[in-house]
């Protein structure tokens, strides 16, 4: 288990090397190789260090906020509340980590004496509880005194034990028979006490008919998927947007996700209508479409379906196929038309 583990961009490792020496100094162990070595994966060697790592520092750079990777490892400290975030170029974080305040080393010179520096290395000092962890362990083993009993009183203790187990159990019964004695039938008072019925005056009820002219039901015409659709979610960190296009030639959609300074393009695929059963046309009854995006190192699949009026519920599933360790995951997004 490391003190401090760096996320940074491989770009930028020379300078990175400073700011391990100026941790190292401090005594701290620092998880900062991201090299993995042979014979073991991504989840067993940098995924495990990240996990067990006190401290997660990131080093927002030109190059770092464009990386996919950097965003994964600084999202986990941020899951984990152990993020420290430091700025070596003046730029502003990624989206989602721009309300956490970061040191800024934009101006920092390692040959060079640096106040942001030693305020920073105080803020982790105090994020760490002020000690390495090599000394966190040593000096909180404590010896292990055995409490020497004497015969008599072991051979005291179960007799007494025991009567005052019984003491408590009997003290319990009493206490619910006669709460139960007092307590008033619980079925007489509802039939004396009927419930009231809320009455709203005709201006104030709710307007059904409108309600059920907006509501979308699960199995809709393949039509209504036409057109272009943004992610409720602002912040999202996953697919932004989506076009989907339903034409006399087929079915296809183009997709887009999260990246600096501009959304990923996924490119367009042909997908799949399905209707709600054997004998139904997906034309007036399309319960689902389907469409996959396959990658150099994934390959995702989408599930899209109409929620509400002017709204999709699209499922997102990811399955990594390039060895790395990382975990098949999925995510539920809510789209509105544009």
């Amino acid at each position: 288990m490391a003190d401090i583990f760096i996320s940074y961009a491989s770009e930028d490792e020379d300078r990175i090397r400073h700011l391990v020496k100026a941790f190292e100094k401090q005594g701290w162990s620092v998880f900062w190789d991201h090299r993995i070595p042979a014979g073991q994966t991504w989840r067993s060697y940098i995924g495990k260090g990240l996990a067990e790592a006190r401290c997660v520092v990131v080093a927002w750079t030109k190059e770092s906020i464009a990386s996919n990777w950097v965003s994964e490892e600084a999202d986990e400290g941020k899951k984990r509340g152990v993020l420290v975030p430091v700025r070596l170029d003046e730029i502003l974080p990624p989206i989602g980590f721009r309300s956490i305040q970061a040191a800024d080393l934009s101006d920092w010179r390692p040959s060079e004496p640096s106040e942001t520096l030693n305020q920073l290395i105080g803020d982790i000092r105090t994020h760490l509880g002020g000690r390495p962890i090599q000394a966190t362990r040593e000096q909180t083993k404590e010896p292990m005194v055995e409490r020497q009993i004497p015969s008599k009183e072991r051979s005291r203790n179960p007799l007494l034990y025991a009567l005052l187990a019984l003491l408590l159990v009997v003290a319990i019964g009493v206490g619910f028979w006669m709460s139960q004695r007092n307590s008033p039938n619980p079925d007489r008072s509802e039939e004396a006490v009927p419930a009231a019925r809320e009455v709203l005056p005709e201006d104030e009820k709710p307007d059904v008919s409108r309600e059920a002219e907006e509501a979308v039901p699960a199995v809709t015409g393949v039509r209504y998927y036409h057109g272009d659709w943004i992610n409720t979610d602002s912040d999202t960190r996953g697919i932004t947007r989506i076009a989907i296009r339903v034409s006399n030639s087929g079915i296809y959609v183009q997709a887009w996700g999260k990246c600096h300074p501009k959304d990923c393009d996924w490119g367009q695929v042909k997908a799949e209508a399905f209707s709600d059963n054997i004998s139904s046309s997906t034309a007036t009854a399309t319960r689902l479409l389907s469409a996959t995006f396959t990658t150099s190192f994934s390959v995702k699949r989408l599930v899209i379906r109409a929620e509400s009026n002017e709204r999709i519920l699209l499922e997102n599933t990811t399955r990594f196929t390039d060895q790395s360790g990382r975990e098949n995951y999925s995510a539920t997004y809510t789209f509105r038309r544009r």
